[in-house]
């Protein structure tokens, strides 16, 4: 199904989507293998390493105001309008590609559309003082219901880095007695705190869900 996907957004590309940004996931695996010939610039390492083994064009930097469209998968998607990602780590640079466009869409498989946050949301940290910022966190927090806060390891048991040498907590999500929005502008208060895997859907960009339901492909709308 997320061949499918791939394929139905690849003809929904017009030819003024000149320089697209592209996220991360296993179903942005499967849309890189039939990109067509397009300047891209990538959310992570290694989207980087599967578009140059696409052989198109990648920017190696990002020295530009704006993309014409970004593409990006999901890990969760709750009432529409919010979107949750995180769990590959680049959070942080599909956020810059996602505020830089003007047209976002998202490529999800049925089982993403949730009611409630039912994995961890991640929030990506710089690496000096890390018990000091899961403190404030925790104290952030501590009156909004029950939670869990857990530093992201490897397997190795070493903290995941992400591409830009930060760490990540997972905020294991109970009982949260908050919208995500203010939960969002609530943890961004903290210092040490880089970003949050928590995407707002608004209304001056052209959103599309990109969805499938028993083997069909469908655009959904959001939720505004």
């Amino acid at each position: 199904m997320k061949t499918k996907l791939a394929e139905f957004t690849i003809n929904l590309i017009q030819p003024d989507h000149l320089l697209i940004g592209i996220g991360s996931g296993t179903t942005i695996n499967e849309l890189i293998k039939i990109l067509p010939q397009r300047e891209y610039i990538s959310a992570s390492s290694q989207t980087s390493i599967n578009l140059h083994m696409r052989e198109v064009i990648e920017r190696s930097d990002f020295n530009t105001t704006h993309v014409d469209l970004f593409i990006d998968g999901a890990d969760q998607i709750l009432e529409r309008k919010y979107v949750i990602k995180g769990r590959g780590g680049a959070l942080t640079r599909e956020k810059i590609l996602w505020e830089s466009s003007p047209s976002v869409w998202i490529l999800a498989t049925e089982d993403k559309f949730v009611d409630s946050t039912l994995k961890p949301i991640p929030i990506e940290i710089v690496p000096f003082a890390i018990e000091l910022t899961k403190q404030r966190l925790m104290d952030e927090l501590k009156n909004l219901g029950v939670f869990e806060l857990n530093l992201r390891r490897t397997i190795e048991g070493l903290p995941f880095q992400t591409d830009n040498s930060n760490y990540i907590f997972d905020l294991e999500v109970e009982t949260l007695n908050i919208n995500l929005k203010d939960l969002y502008h609530k943890i961004k208060l903290v210092v040490g705190v880089v970003e949050i895997g928590i995407f707002f859907i608004t209304s001056n960009k052209d959103f599309k869900f990109i969805s499938s339901r028993d083997g069909d492909v469908f655009i959904i709308k959001p939720q505004l």
